[in-house]
C-alpha cells in the first residue's frame, strides 16, 4: 500500500488553482494511473487480511461482531475506490487534459474521501481490538495498538478544518501511514489470532 500511495506523488494543495491540479495530473499521467492500480490490489489484500481475523471471531461465535468488522472495512474499501480511485482515474485520463475548468471540484473529493471512510475503518479496527482482546485471540501489543489505531482514525473522521492538523488533505496522509504501519504489523498479530482461535477451538472439542 505504501508504495501505491507513493505513486501519486506530491499531489496538489486542494486550494491551489484548477489550472495547477489540471496540469498536474496531466503531467504526471502515467504514475497516478499506475498508482491507481496498485492501490487497487492494495487494498484487496486489506479485505484479505480483515476478513481473516474477522474468521478469527467467526470460529470463536463471535459472528455479530466479524460481520460488523468485515462490512465496515467493505464500506471503507468502497468510499476509498469510488472517492480517491474513481477521481483520480478520470483527472489523469480525460478531465485533466479536456475538461480543466472542473479538476479542482474533482480533485476535492479524493481529499474529502479522507474522513468519510476514517469512520467504518475506526469502527472495523475498533470492533477488532475489542473483540481480539476479549476472547483472547492476540497477543496484548497488537490488540493496544489496533485500538490506537482505531482512536486515531476516529478523529481523522473531525478532520473538515479549512487549514491545519485538522484539515482533511493532512489527514489524508496520516490515515494511509496509520494503515501501512497496521496492515505491516498485522502480518504477526494475524498469525497470532489464527492459532490461538484454532487451538480453543480445539480444547473445546
Amino acid at each position: 500500500m505504501g508504495v501505491a500511495v507513493s505513486g501519486f506523488g506530491d499531489t496538489p494543495d486542494p486550494r491551489s488553482t484548477t489550472d495547477e491540479i489540471a496540469s498536474y495530473f496531466v503531467s504526471h499521467r502515467t504514475d497516478v494511473l499506475v498508482g491507481v492500480v496498485l492501490l487497487g490490489v492494495a487494498l484487496i489484500a486489506m479485505l484479505v487480511v480483515i476478513n481473516g481475523l474477522a474468521g478469527d471471531l467467526h470460529l470463536r461465535g463471535r459472528e455479530t461482531s466479524a460481520g460488523v468488522v468485515q462490512s465496515s472495512a467493505t464500506v471503507a474499501v468502497g468510499i476509498i475506490a469510488a472517492g480517491m480511485l474513481l477521481p483520480y482515474s478520470g483527472l489523469s485520463y480525460i478531465i485533466g487534459a479536456e475538461a480543466p475548468d472542473s479538476a479542482k471540484s474533482v480533485f476535492a473529493l479524493t481529499i474529502l474521501a479522507t474522513p468519510v471512510c476514517a469512520l467504518p475503518l475506526a469502527a472495523c479496527l475498533g470492533g477488532l481490538a475489542i473483540e481480539l482482546g476479549r476472547e483472547r485471540l492476540a497477543s496484548r501489543w497488537f490488540v493496544w495498538t489496533t485500538g490506537v489505531v482505531a482512536v486515531a482514525m476516529a478523529a481523522t473522521a473531525c478532520s473538515f478544518a479549512a487549514s491545519g492538523a485538522l484539515s482533511p488533505d493532512v489527514q489524508q496522509q496520516v490515515l494511509f501511514q496509520l494503515l501501512i504501519v497496521w496492515l505491516i504489523l498485522s502480518g504477526f498479530g494475524a498469525r497470532s489470532s489464527r492459532l490461538r482461535a484454532r487451538q480453543m477451538v480445539g480444547s473445546a472439542r
